[in-house]
């Protein structure tokens, strides 16, 4: 059974105890294990006082890690949205090719790539 309404909980590595109804204590728990350089880095920069908690690192990092990506499939749909234009643009001059020719053409290259000895 998990925590009751107003039970103060013990959530993270930072020494804080939250209510169970805080978003704080329904985040999830992981353990993770770092190589000796990265970990030496995380020290560093907490004895330094350049980050407040260990919590806090992670979860700056990991929304850092969550833009790049959304910015990296940004990008991805920006190319494809290009290449799907360039078509576009090609049919409006009239520069199609036919479809039948388009598969013979890859028949042909399929039959030539399965008689290429492995």
């Amino acid at each position: 059974m998990g925590p009751r309404v107003g039970q103060l909980v013990w959530v993270s590595e930072s020494g804080s105890w939250y209510d169970a109804v805080s978003p704080e204590a329904r985040m999830k728990t992981y353990q993770i294990t770092l190589p000796d350089d990265v970990a030496a880095f995380v020290d560093r920069v907490l004895a330094e006082k350049k980050w407040g908690t260990l919590d806090d690192l992670v979860m700056y990092a990991l929304g850092t890690v969550g833009t790049e990506l959304e910015s990296d499939a940004d990008t991805e749909i920006d190319a494809l949205r290009k290449a799907v234009q360039v078509g576009i643009d090609q049919a409006d001059r009239g520069e199609l090719v036919d479809g039948e020719v388009v598969m013979k053409r890859l028949r042909d290259k399929l039959e030539a790539a399965r008689k290429q000895p492995t």
